[in-house]
């Protein structure tokens, strides 16, 4: 899970969310498709675990799924970490 950085005017991240993926040299236009699991802390630092929220807010650490408008070839983690 990557740390989640959302620009101040759209604090928010939702199913639907369009942004910009970044890849190595590659950057496409992609949407979050669902948010699966999102760790966030409260006011007091604890870190809250929550399975497949409705959104989740920036400096999150999250894991989505994302669609791209077209297929994007890449290589498997195992192959090249």
């Amino acid at each position: 899970m990557e740390l989640l950085e959302l620009l101040p005017y759209k604090p928010v991240l939702s199913r639907g969310y369009s942004c910009v993926m970044h890849m190595h040299t590659y950057a496409d236009d992609c949407t979050i498709k669902e948010i699966l699991v999102s760790n966030e802390k409260d006011s007091s630092g604890t870190v809250i675990e929550k399975i497949k929220p409705q959104y989740c807010r920036s400096f999150a650490k999250t894991k989505v799924r994302i669609v791209f408008k077209k297929p994007v070839p890449m290589e498997k983690y195992e192959t090249l970490p």
